[in-house]
C-alpha cells in the first residue's frame, strides 16, 4: 500500500517538490513495471499534471499537461536527452538514429529524414497493396486470425521490401522472432528502467544474443548487397550510401546501425497500428461499416495499387483515432542536462521526466469522451502536443505521414474483403513493452463480405 503526500502551496511558490507518493521503498517502480498503464493513470489521478516520485535512486517527474510536453519535447528541446526509460528499449540497436544524442543525432536525421518525404509514398503503394493481398488471400471465411504474428510478419516484409528493397518472405517467420526476442516483452533488457543489456543473464542473455545475430546477418546482408550494388535503389539507400557531399560518409557498421534501427522501429510502428486498427474494428461494428463503405466506393474507380489520401478521408481520421487510444510509443522520457525550469518548479539534471502519450491521450482535458472510438472527433483537428502518438519536436518520428499511410491502405486491402469480430475469449487489454501490444496476440474472427 503505498503513501500519499501533497505538496502545499507554499512548496508551489517556493519552487520546491511536485505532489507525488512518499516511496522509500521502491513501490512504486514496481508497481509501474508490474502494471505500468495502470500505474500511470492512478498517479495522475491522484496527484495530478505533474507529479515527483523516486525511481532507480533519482527524482522521477510524470508529467502529463500538454504546454509542459510540448515544453519538453519541442520549445527546450536543446536542454534534454533522451531519458533512461527510452535507452532501456534502444541499448541493442547501437548508435542509429533512436539511441544517438546531441550533434550525432542531428547529423543523422537530417541524412535520413528525405527518405520518408511524402512524395516517396507513391511509388511504395504497389508493393504494399500486393504485399497485404498475399497475406489475406490466405485467409478462410471464419477463419480466427492471430493478427499480431500476422501483421509482424507483414510489417517486416513491408518494411525490408520499401526501404532496401528485399523481401525476407521465407525467412520473415524467424525474423520477426528474432526481433521479438530483442525488443519484446520477454527481454528483461526492455523493462521499464532496468540495466539495460547488463541486467541479461543465463539463459535470457544466451536467447537475446541469439536473435540480435539473426538481425545481425540480416543487417549485414543488406549492406553487402547495397556495396555490391544489386537490386534496385530506394531513398534509404541512397541517403545512407549514396554520393550526396553534404552528408559525411558512413562506415559499414553505422549502415548496418542504421538499417537495424528502420527495421526494428518501423516494423514495431507499424505492426501495433494495425493489430489495434484490427482489434478496434471488431469492437466498433458501426465504424467498421462506415471504413468498409469508404473503401469500397475508393476502391470501385482507384486501383488497388495506388493511393490517394482525399478517398480516404473517414479511414485515416479512423487511423488517427487508432494511434490516441493505443499509441504504439506508450512511454517517452527526458533528462535535462542542467537546472531546468517546468511548471512552477526547478528540475535537476539528474532527474527522470516521464511522458505517457497513452496517459494524455486518454485524459478528458485534451479529448471528449477520450475511451471512446470517435473517427469524427479528427474533423477539427486538434492542439498539437495533445496527441503526439509518434513523439514531438527534434526527435518526432521522421516516418509519421509514411506511417498513416501504410496502417490506411492496408487497411482498405483487408475491408475490401473481410469483415473482422473478436474472437471467442480474446481480450483487447495492452501489453506495455517498448510498444502496446495486446494479449492473446489480439485474436479475431474473419468472414467473407458479401
Amino acid at each position: 500500500m503505498l503513501a500519499w503526500t501533497t505538496a502545499s502551496n507554499s512548496d508551489l511558490s517556493a519552487g520546491g517538490s511536485p505532489p507525488g507518493p512518499v516511496d522509500s521503498e521502491g513501490e512504486v517502480l514496481r508497481k509501474l513495471r508490474e502494471s505500468p498503464l495502470h500505474t500511470l493513470e492512478a498517479l495522475r489521478r491522484e496527484f495530478g499534471s505533474i507529479v515527483r516520485f523516486p525511481v532507480g535512486g533519482v527524482p522521477g517527474y510524470l508529467v502529463s499537461d500538454p504546454r509542459l510536453i510540448k515544453q519538453v519535447l519541442e520549445t527546450d528541446a536543446a536542454h534534454y536527452r533522451k531519458g533512461r526509460a527510452q535507452r532501456t528499449g534502444t541499448a541493442l540497436l547501437g548508435q542509429g538514429l533512436l539511441a544517438s544524442e546531441g550533434e550525432l543525432h542531428r547529423i543523422r536525421r537530417a541524412q535520413l529524414m528525405p527518405a520518408f518525404g511524402r512524395r516517396h509514398f507513391p511509388g511504395y503503394a504497389p508493393a504494399i497493396a500486393r504485399l497485404a493481398t498475399e497475406m489475406t488471400d490466405r485467409w478462410s471465411d471464419g477463419d480466427e486470425v492471430r493478427i499480431y504474428p500476422e501483421m509482424r510478419n507483414l510489417s517486416l516484409r513491408i518494411i525490408s521490401l520499401i526501404a532496401f528493397d528485399f523481401d525476407p518472405s521465407v525467412g520473415v517467420t524467424s525474423l520477426g522472432n528474432a526481433v521479438a526476442d530483442v525488443v519484446g516483452p520477454g527481454n528483461p533488457a526492455t523493462a521499464l528502467f532496468s540495466d539495460g543489456p547488463a541486467s541479461l543473464a543465463g539463459e535470457d542473455r544466451s536467447r537475446v544474443l541469439r536473435a540480435r545475430a539473426v538481425i545481425d546477418d540480416f543487417a549485414n546482408g543488406i549492406v553487402a548487397r547495397w556495396k555490391r550494388n544489386e537490386g534496385r535503389s530506394t531513398p534509404l539507400r541512397d541517403a545512407l550510401v549514396g554520393p550526396d557531399p553534404s552528408h559525411p560518409a558512413l562506415d559499414d557498421s553505422s549502415i548496418e546501425e542504421e538499417v537495424r534501427t528502420v527495421l526494428i522501429a518501423g516494423h514495431q510502428t507499424l505492426t501495433a497500428a494495425l493489430v489495434w486498427s484490427l482489434s478496434l474494428l471488431s469492437r466498433n461494428p458501426p465504424v467498421a461499416d462506415q471504413v468498409e463503405r469508404e473503401v469500397d466506393e475508393a476502391l470501385r474507380t482507384l486501383p488497388i495499387g495506388q493511393f490517394d489520401a482525399r478517398r480516404f478521408g473517414y479511414s485515416i481520421a479512423f487511423v488517427h483515432e487508432v494511434l490516441r487510444l493505443y499509441p504504439p510509443v506508450w512511454m517517452l522520457s527526458r533528462k535535462p542536462i542542467d537546472l531546468r525550469p517546468l511548471g512552477g518548479y526547478i528540475i535537476p539534471p539528474e532527474a527522470e521526466i516521464m511522458i505517457s502519450p497513452w496517459l494524455v491521450h486518454r485524459d478528458p482535458r485534451n479529448f471528449t469522451h477520450p475511451l471512446d472510438c470517435i473517427p469524427a472527433r479528427w474533423e477539427s483537428g486538434t492542439e498539437e502536443a495533445t496527441f503526439i502518438p509518434f513523439g514531438l519536436g527534434p526527435r518526432g518520428c521522421i516516418a509519421a505521414s509514411h506511417s498513416i499511410s501504410e496502417v490506411t491502405l492496408v487497411l482498405a486491402i483487408v475491408c475490401h474483403r473481410w469483415s473482422v469480430h473478436l474472437a471467442p475469449g480474446s481480450s483487447p487489454e495492452p501489453i506495455a513493452a517498448t510498444t502496446l501490444l495486446a494479449r492473446n496476440d489480439g485474436a479475431v474472427t474473419i468472414s467473407l463480405r458479401g
